[in-house]
């Protein structure tokens, strides 16, 4: 009974036996494939050429399907992509290059290989993929790569004065047979990480086609930081509109949009390089650089963005968007082209009243000497005078001082002057409803407003205007202006 048992208990155990041999075998069978004329090693994993360290490296150009690229070492000890040396890369992606670039470990090789095609690696009539390295000791490595193994696991290599066929893991495919762009990170400006730094992007000029026939780009807005003789006491509004006029107020919320994006502005990917401007002077160079930028619809751009940053000015060319609401963008900085949705930038669909605070009035009180209202064939002024604190302690004109407190919301009524919407100007000749004139710190002003319609106002100030403002707001202020001249008390409704 006990040597029957024994037996059995030995049946059992060749049994498992067996069964794991043979799944060894088909294992090894897929990851091999059918070839059986050649011996293999598939336990023994070799290096295909000594492990190099990062700091020996001197370049590696790769040559695939999509083309050849290099990355070398420079004199500042970086390593750069040989024609992109201004475009970013992505360096984690960058590492797995260089370390499956010098960290050649086979999974296993193959040897007594007669006939290389079957594996992709007859040189003459494959093609195949290859790496070059080049040490700084000047030691040459190269390394053809074939096809993908049965199991898709691994691939075919081959040293380039071997005959040994090797197979490497399948991240070489990623590192080894992609294209540049890959690599390339679509930066547009100069990536900055702290909103405190904001404040250094500067001298925006934004101009675009009004209309997709157009041959020339319509300056929109120019807007930067005001100097230090341009700021007045309380200033609450740090940037000054240059263009179309200084008379428009920038606005805050709008500008810092707008520095938000300069700062982290990219794209989804990058589709040319190493466009480096040219002087129109230079004519063969220029003729070249605008054929490569002709190739995005970049020779006639639809939107154009300059900026300085910490001084040094950028520009950035935008071509027209397709259907899907993308398009192509060209930066001097990067000397690229990179592929994007226009809502990655949204201030490209904006026009200038994006850019302008509603607030048509904004001076702060303890700014403000004089005001003048006049409609209907008469003046109304307030002098106003002021303390060492810039609060208001009288109202006067002509010797009759006005209620201090009524006064004070008045001027609040012309401080809720909002714009809202673009309006045509009117006709030549047409005399405006009411006119304020203001004297105060940071100038002079006129503002003027003509009725167009029964609820709408176009404005002037100092002659430029665009836009239009409520005619209730008119109103309300030219009843107030009459009310204080009979010494009503102002209700804070």
């Amino acid at each position: 009974m006990k040597s029957k048992k024994k037996e059995i208990t030995i049946i059992i155990i060749i049994a498992v036996v067996v069964v794991a041999l043979t799944g060894i075998y088909f294992a090894t069978k897929a990851i091999i494939g059918n070839d059986t004329s050649e011996t293999s090693s598939a336990i023994e994993r070799k290096f295909i050429y000594p492990n190099i360290q990062r700091a020996d490296v001197q370049d590696i150009t790769v040559t695939n399907s999509y083309g050849s690229y290099k990355v070398y070492r420079a004199s500042d000890n970086n390593f750069y992509f040989e024609g992109a040396e201004f475009v970013g890369y992505d360096s984690e992606k960058f590492s797995s290059l260089i370390v499956n670039s010098t960290y050649m470990l086979s999974l296993y090789k193959l040897e007594g290989i007669t006939d290389y095609s079957i594996y992709g690696l007859d040189v003459e009539k494959d093609n195949p993929a290859y790496v070059e390295i080049n040490t700084v000791d000047n030691k040459y490595h190269k390394i053809f790569i074939g096809d993908a193994i049965p199991s898709g696991g691994g691939y075919y290599a081959k040293y380039y004065n071997e005959d040994t066929v090797y197979v490497l893991d399948s991240s070489i495919a990623t590192s080894h047979l992609c294209s540049v762009y890959y690599y390339l990170q679509p930066y547009l400006s100069i990536q900055i990480s702290s909103p405190t730094d904001y404040v250094n992007i500067n001298n925006f000029m934004f101009s675009k086609k009004l209309n997709e026939d157009d041959e020339a780009l319509t300056p929109v807005v120019n807007i930067r930081l005001k100097a230090a003789n341009e700021k007045i006491e309380n200033d609450i509004f740090p940037y000054l509109m240059v263009y179309p006029t200084n008379v428009y107020t920038a606005s805050t919320d709008a500008y810092s949009a707008v520095q938000a994006t300069l700062a982290a502005m990219s794209g989804t990917s990058v589709v040319d390089y190493g466009i480096i401007p040219a002087s129109e002077e230079n004519t063969e160079e220029y003729a070249a650089y605008i054929e490569r930028l002709a190739k995005w619809g970049l020779d006639k751009p639809m939107y154009e963005v300059l900026y300085s940053y910490d001084d040094q000015y950028y520009y950035i060319k935008f071509s027209k968007p397709d259907e899907d609401g993308n398009l192509y963008a060209y930066s001097m900085l990067s000397t690229a082209v990179v592929e994007l949705p226009i809502s990655n930038i949204p201030f490209l669909e904006w026009g200038l009243i994006d850019f302008v605070d509603v607030q048509i009035f904004s001076q702060n009180i303890g700014t403000v000497h004089k005001i003048v209202a006049s409609f209907d064939d008469k003046s109304y002024i307030y002098n106003i005078v002021l303390d060492d604190e810039k609060k208001v302690t009288n109202v006067y004109a002509d010797g009759k001082e006005y209620n201090v407190d009524s006064f004070k919301k008045y001027y609040l009524t012309f401080l809720q002057f909002y714009l809202v919407d673009y309006q045509e100007p009117p006709d030549e000749g047409t005399e405006p409803i009411l006119t304020v004139n203001v004297e105060c710190d940071s100038g002079n002003f006129e503002y003027k407003f003509y009725r167009s319609t029964s609820r709408k106002c176009f404005y002037t100030i100092n002659g430029e205007g665009e836009f239009y403002v409520s005619y209730d707001m008119v109103k309300n202020m030219m009843d107030q202006s009459i009310a204080i001249s009979k010494d009503e008390i102002l209700s804070n409704e």
